[in-house]
């Protein structure tokens, strides 16, 4: 997530920032990404509000990431 928010969709740079995946697998996984929150109703922008903004390696602001959108889905599924 930090990579897309940091280069927009130049997949190279993304795949440059995240250097575990490739820019077609970067790219794929934000296309699911965005599927799954367009159906459950959830906005980019409520996402965003829980990436980290801090200098994190990237297993940790993935962690952390992955925790976070976990912790947001479930209360939107409350919610919804």
């Amino acid at each position: 997530m930090q990579g897309l928010l940091r280069y927009k969709r130049d997949w190279k740079e993304v795949e440059n920032y995240v250097k575990t995946r490739s820019s077609t697998q970067c790219r794929s996984h934000a296309q699911k990404f965005f599927k799954k929150l367009q159906r459950r109703g959830v906005s980019l922008q409520e996402v965003i509000a829980f990436v980290p903004q801090e200098e994190l390696s990237c297993e940790e602001a993935e962690k952390l990431q992955y925790e976070k959108i976990q912790e947001f889905i479930s209360e939107a599924e409350t919610i919804y």
